[in-house]
């Protein structure tokens, strides 16, 4: 089966979950992943070329009734520091700070920085031009970390950085998003991608 996923989904979330499918229920899985940002995940279950998605959705999406979805999880666009950043010992920075700091973040086509990009709208506010801009989740606290500069990072992501990054939220705005997985048809489903779908809305809270 072919299964399109989003970077931070990819990278800190569906591994534990397909190993426990795997492993637990006795399934031999042939998967191929497609790792992929949020809005191409879509584009490829629309075009068939993967049998379904994870993907947060967009707050761009102006027809999202052409993709089936069932929610998955929540999440949440966090500002993250290193523990040398000054704003490694606070709990939350004011929105001025986020407008006037350059950070690293995912590239403009990425999911979290259009969240960011869309509640900042609301405030007819824009983020400072980008120091540095990756394309993976990974990618972004790797370089947020040899900069000693703040990023924009998944909450998801969070855990496996944990020992090396702290994370505050920006006061008066949110940047809350949520992750669903993503169909053309249910009846087109085969038993074993039905199968699957099961366990991660199962297992992935």
């Amino acid at each position: 089966m072919r299964l399109a996923a989003s970077h931070t989904i990819a990278e800190f979330v569906l591994g534990q979950a397909l190993s426990e499918y795997e492993a637990h229920e006795g399934h031999h899985l042939a998967v191929e992943l497609l790792v992929v940002n949020s809005q191409v995940v879509c584009e490829l279950v629309r075009e068939g070329r993967a049998d379904f998605g994870i993907a947060a959705i967009d707050p761009g999406d102006s027809d999202p009734s052409i993709l089936q979805q069932l929610e998955l999880l929540e999440d949440e666009v966090l500002v993250a520091v290193g523990a040398a950043h000054p704003w490694a010992a606070r709990s939350e920075i004011a929105l001025q700070e986020l407008l006037e700091t350059p950070m690293v973040m995912r590239d403009p086509s990425a999911n979290s920085r259009r969240i960011v990009e869309a509640a900042l709208a609301e405030h007819h506010a824009n983020l400072a031009p980008a120091l540095a801009e990756v394309g993976s989740t990974a990618g972004v606290i790797a370089s947020a970390l040899a900069e000693n500069a703040p990023a924009l990072l998944s909450s998801l992501a969070l855990p496996s950085a944990a020992a090396e990054m702290h994370a505050c939220r920006v006061s008066g705005v949110s940047f809350r998003r949520r992750f669903a997985v993503f169909y053309l048809d249910e009846n087109g489903l085969s038993p074993e991608v039905r199968a699957l779908i099961e366990h991660l809305r199962s297992r992935i809270h």
